[in-house]
């Protein structure tokens, strides 16, 4: 936050009230509050919601997160005597978001969700911060002022191959050139560092292949009917293709987005899983009877044209104790570890192009070709 006021951005901050939810059995339960969880049936009994309740509890009090990175999800739900709790709730979530690495999930990771958000509470309401234009402008914002202070910015410089000629020198390799450093801040994949690496470091190449990836898959659609009151609902129904929806302009009002109203259907996959081969066109066809239980009446009408998917990031999975950043070789620092108290930065696709001054986008920003959700209520909404 005081960063971002340092940068004058302080006035682009939106905060708004939000509300979530879990699907299952059929229907969508308000998941926000204790009230909520203890009403959350798909947990199980009445005891198994007060113990997950009293578990959740040990999170939102713990300022030190590093207690529970040494035990998996389900050690510390067992720990609690809240199994039943954690396979009605948290291992399908789990499973959803890292497929078959969940069971060694540390608890850790569960701390990060918890804790943090529990301090944007008040009298049991959630309010979230966003900045206006998404984290694009932050980052344009980062650049002006590194550039001020004679920081030299390059972007579509790719890095092609990075040679180390001795304790304190490095020849960087890029798609317009080479350059000589004394230092190398390595920020993308270490796998992705050791195979460009001359001459190879064992040690590194070792530690990279440690790490284990999942995909995040995210297919936006161009709504124009608000389809819930929920800006996000979590998916506990193994029969839906999804992890999950964000109803994105339910925390960001649609007229900074042109008047149109974002719906996120989000999983996280491994890298080869089907999905990441499909055309976007094909994926909405898959999710289509998913979101139809989610928002009963909705469907696409067919031959508009195809819709958009952006982006298809990837994000590490995470295991007890994960080894933090190893710097293989002086004077190169190689990171990528994921934040136990969660990133603040979206892993998913950037659909705000950068606006000075936060300008919200424009209809002609829009893309022109689009599917056609119809709202049971008749109104019509947009994909792409």
């Amino acid at each position: 936050m005081r960063f971002i006021e340092e940068l004058g951005l302080g006035a682009d901050l939106i905060w708004q009230t939000s509300r979530s939810g879990l699907f299952a059995d059929g229907r969508v339960w308000p998941f926000g509050t204790p009230l909520e969880l203890l009403r959350c049936r798909p947990i199980g009994g009445l005891l198994e919601r007060l113990k997950m309740g009293l578990s959740l509890r040990v999170f939102q009090k713990t300022s030190d997160w590093d207690q529970f990175d040494a035990m998996t999800c389900e050690e510390f739900f067992a720990s609690r005597s809240c199994l039943r709790g954690y396979r009605g709730l948290w291992e399908p979530l789990l499973k959803a978001k890292f497929g078959d690495a969940y069971a060694r999930i540390p608890a850790a990771f569960l701390w990060g969700r918890i804790y943090p958000r529990s301090r944007s509470r008040e009298k049991g309401i959630e309010t979230l911060g966003y900045l206006r234009g998404g984290f694009a402008r932050l980052m344009q914002a980062m650049m002006v002022r590194l550039e001020e202070r004679g920081v030299l910015v390059r972007l579509h410089h790719e890095v092609q191959r990075i040679e180390r000629l001795g304790p304190r020198r490095f020849r960087v390799h890029t798609s317009r050139g080479a350059e000589v450093f004394d230092r190398v801040i390595w920020t993308a994949p270490p796998a992705q560092l050791a195979r460009i690496l001359e001459p190879p470091e064992e040690t590194l190449t070792r530690l990279a292949s440690r790490i284990e990836y999942v995909a995040a898959c995210c297919l936006i659609l161009f709504v124009k009917q608000r389809l819930s009151d929920f800006y996000w609902i979590n998916n506990l129904d193994p029969e839906v293709t999804f992890g999950g929806c964000i109803e994105h302009t339910n925390l960001v009002p649609p007229e900074h987005y042109g008047g149109q109203r974002l719906l996120y259907v989000i999983n996280y996959l491994r890298p080869d899983h089907p999905y990441m081969r499909l055309r976007s066109k094909d994926l909405l066809r898959i999710h289509l009877p998913s979101l139809a239980r989610l928002y009963p009446g909705v469907r696409c009408e067919p031959g508009r044209a195809e819709v958009r998917l952006p982006d298809r990031g990837r994000l590490p999975a995470l295991r007890p104790r994960i080894p933090g950043p190893h710097p293989a070789l002086q004077r190169l620092v190689a990171g990528d570890r994921y934040a136990r108290h969660g990133a603040g930065l979206s892993h998913g696709p950037q659909h705000e192009p950068l606006r000075g001054g936060g300008a919200p986008l424009r209809p002609r920003d829009i893309p022109r070709r689009r599917d056609r959700l119809q709202h049971p209520s008749g109104t019509s909404g947009l994909a792409s």
